[in-house]
């Protein structure tokens, strides 16, 4: 057998954000289980646009500028002014991953991928319209063999894919062996666009329970919520979901004799980490400041009670089977807003009333520190087994097509 019988590719975001390189991070454990060498494709697909939206009024620049200098004042300063904390996310993939070699420019691809048996892509928001276009042809694996394409887990992140964007789709999509997503609503697309049913599978962190997890968080000093604190895990955007998010996991400290709140975001670029900073000061909360990956794994297996808008952040909550509540994002548009994720997973695991509609009070259902998962267990453990048969059925049955095709070269 030749060494890169088991080797495989994987192509994902590469963004500096918790969820992506924790769920990276749980796919390639999950590979080595299956007693593969897995590595991520050390590549970042250059920047550049769809086709570009009509131009902002002048009305909406004067109310946006505004509305950052009042609420998020650090979003006016220079980049190269804002505190930025993103070398933990490669340090972290630096320690606990494999990567291949630094790969510059998309036509060096080709040649990296024959040293896989098969690249999988995903999982996470890789198909995303809105954000991931600019590297489409590298998330949908044009680089190699239609032969060896698989995707695990992937998200639209969004409900609707922009007319203007769908003949690419229609194009890329078929050419994979395999296919599963992350959400209904994905697989709905998917169907729409190729007319091919497709598996919705688990994210990859929930297909690694909470031992684990800890065995990750042992590895370092944990950075711990105290055990009667109420967590507050915030995605950031432009319509003040930070503060929202907090102003809840307020209330319910109020509600519940003054619980103890410690808010953190998503470091991404330095901006969300400063508007947290901000609102935590404005807001008289603790803000828990720079927070590695394992950190934040340590944080979630720690707290008394979880708050958050974020998928992930909802997914650790669940990992950890804490009570939670999520905030759904204001955003309400089919083609921009990521709404479904959370819905999806929620619904799924039959804890749709822990999610809450953008500004919206806690409920006294959301009061209790205990949130009974006695239903969920089931839901959860036959999920997380047909995720992983899904994944490995689709790389045994490539690596077969590799092997047979070798034989009869």
């Amino acid at each position: 057998m030749h060494s890169h019988d088991k080797k495989i590719g994987i192509a994902t975001l590469r963004s500096q954000n918790y969820g992506a390189v924790l769920q990276g991070y749980a796919l390639q454990k999950v590979l080595a289980n299956f007693g593969y060498h897995a590595e991520f494709i050390n590549y970042r697909p250059p920047k550049s646009s769809p086709p570009p939206s009509p131009p902002l009024s002048l009305h909406y620049r004067f109310a946006r500028f505004f509305y950052w200098l009042f609420f998020h004042p650090s979003r006016l300063l220079p980049k190269s002014r804002m505190p930025s904390n993103n070398n933990v996310f490669q340090e972290f993939m630096d320690k606990y991953t494999n990567q291949s070699q630094k790969i510059d420019q998309y036509s060096q691809l080709e040649e990296l991928s024959s040293d896989y048996v098969a690249c999988i892509a995903g999982s996470d928001q890789i198909w995303n319209p809105n954000f991931a276009f600019h590297g489409f042809p590298f998330y949908t694996l044009s680089f190699i063999d239609k032969a060896k394409r698989i995707s695990y887990a992937a998200s639209f992140g969004v409900d609707e894919i922009p007319q203007s964007l769908r003949s690419h789709y229609e194009r890329c999509l078929p050419e994979f062996v395999a296919i599963s997503v992350r959400e209904d609503k994905a697989a709905e697309i998917v169907h729409e666009l190729t007319g091919h049913k497709v598996k919705v599978v688990f994210d990859p962190t929930l297909l690694l329970d909470q031992s684990a997890w800890n065995q990750l968080a042992d590895k370092e000093k944990r950075k711990n919520s105290s055990n009667d604190s109420i967590l507050c895990y915030c995605m950031e955007n432009e319509t003040g979901e930070t503060l929202a998010v907090i102003r809840l996991a307020k209330e319910l400290s109020r509600r519940m004799g003054g619980r103890p709140v410690l808010a953190f975001s998503t470091l991404n670029g330095g901006l969300p980490m400063n508007c947290c900073r901000e609102m935590c000061q404005k807001e008289k909360v603790d803000f828990a400041g720079n927070v590695t990956p394992v950190d934040f794994v340590s944080l979630f297996a720690n707290a008394a009670y979880i708050v958050s808008n974020s998928f992930h952040g909802t997914a650790f909550a669940i990992i950890y089977r804490k009570p939670f509540v999520t905030q759904l994002r204001s955003d309400t548009n089919k083609i921009s807003s990521t709404n479904s994720r959370l819905t999806n997973i929620t619904s799924l695991l039959g804890l749709s009333d822990r999610l809450l509609p953008f500004n919206t009070p806690p409920a006294e259902r959301h009061l209790n520190l205990q949130l009974d998962y006695a239903h969920t267990e089931p839901i959860l453990e036959r999920m997380r087994q047909e995720s992983l048969q899904y994944l490995q059925n689709a790389l045994e049955s490539v690596t077969k097509n590799q092997q047979q095709l070798g034989k009869n070269s």
